[in-house]
């Protein structure tokens, strides 16, 4: 959505969508039918974007790649996030999926429950083990025990 010089993003399924602009001195306010569908503070400069990754989200789920270079992923998120993200070899729904527990609760966050959760530290064997037959044992075992 365009105003004056500056461009402010809205939730890409109403891309296109004929919107209401409500311009407040700190605000941005987008409208529609009603429903008041973004906020953002307002650019005080010419040709500036004000975008907010939770609009692009679903998007993004959709093209996985495209994910370190969006513009809205480069102005937002931390480029130490973004280096983490992609050296979990995650798919793109994963990658959103962090995204947007990133936005309630913060990446740090985010980054420290990844590589803290038990799925990720999980053991395994590399010695074989064979399949010992334990009837020998158990008949042998068996005899000469007495119940009382």
């Amino acid at each position: 959505m365009a105003y004056e010089t500056n461009h402010y993003s809205v939730p890409c399924k109403y891309r296109g969508k004929s919107v209401v602009l409500k311009a407040f001195p700190n605000t941005i306010e987008i409208w529609l039918n009603g429903d008041c569908i973004a906020v953002h503070n307002r650019c005080q400069k010419k040709n500036q974007e004000a975008l907010d990754l939770q609009h692009y989200l679903p998007i993004l789920a959709q093209k996985g790649r495209a994910i370190r270079y969006a513009k809205p992923v480069l102005s937002t998120v931390p480029m130490e996030f973004i280096d983490w993200m992609e050296s979990q070899n995650l798919k793109a729904k994963e990658m959103v999926e962090l995204l947007e527990q990133c936005l309630s609760v913060g990446y740090r966050a985010v980054m420290l429950r990844q590589t803290t959760s038990p799925e990720k530290h999980t053991v395994t064997d590399p010695v074989p083990v064979n399949v010992v037959d334990l009837t020998q044992y158990d008949s042998l075992c068996g005899k000469g025990m007495h119940a009382s």
